[in-house]
């Protein structure tokens, strides 16, 4: 799957300046999830759970440099310092890394704080590096493809505001997520938004990934206004 989207990605190149952010995943969540089943002390916690965002971070890297994407990867604990759930990253650092053709890879991550450590997700880092840097949409691809009403029908669009009203309704993961899944996704909307900005989410089907990306035609879009 990560070959059919860097194939993707890279049609891009040369016509968008991108930036990228990918989740924990089967690595980072899953390596927080068994630290905390262990009880591991928050050192080997925070330790490993950085060793396996890397490795994921690398593996992703790989695959796009492959395919012509030139990437530079960007670790949130070195340039953010979060604050509930906003990461406070410093985003102009990677303003020279994409006028220079690169894209930065950023991902989630781990952070040290006074007492343990804190989360930081790659919803909230979209959000904020969206806005953070004056871009016009954010995409999330995921494993579903958008937001479902009761009958489990996609609503295809829908307001910012509207989001905010059904925060409540709007169920967690059903997979391994210490971030809470979609639900944390549509905090990190509704708290990080921006005037003028739109967020299309998908799923990774390869077909309904391409009308997203190159035809505007997504899952839920989310906006300022219908």
């Amino acid at each position: 799957m990560l070959e059919i989207i860097a194939k993707k990605l890279s049609r891009l190149i040369g016509q968008e300046r991108l930036l990228l952010v990918i989740g924990g995943g089967s690595f980072g969540h899953t390596a927080v999830a068994i630290t905390r089943k262990e009880r591991a002390t928050i050192g080997e916690t925070i330790a490993l759970t950085e060793l396996a965002m890397m490795e994921l971070a690398l593996l992703v890297a790989d695959i796009l440099v492959a395919h012509g994407v030139s990437v530079l990867v960007y670790s949130p604990h070195s340039f953010c310092k979060p604050v509930g759930l906003k990461p406070n990253c410093n985003w102009p650092l990677t303003v020279n890394a994409i006028h220079n053709g690169v894209v930065p890879l950023v991902h989630g991550d781990i952070h040290p704080v006074e007492n343990g450590y804190t989360i930081i997700s790659g919803d909230e880092l979209a959000m904020e590096a969206a806005c953070s840097l004056g871009a016009q949409r954010v995409v999330y691809v995921g494993n579903v493809r958008g937001l479902l009403d009761r009958k489990g029908s996609v609503i295809r669009r829908i307001t910012v505001e509207e989001i905010k009203n059904m925060l409540d309704r709007i169920g967690s993961a059903n997979y391994v997520d210490v971030t809470g899944g979609m639900r944390r996704k549509m905090e990190a909307v509704a708290n990080l938004w921006c005037k003028g900005l739109r967020v299309d989410l998908v799923d990774h089907d390869p077909l309904r990934l391409e009308e997203c990306l190159f035809r505007s035609n997504c899952g839920t879009t989310i906006t300022d206004s219908l």
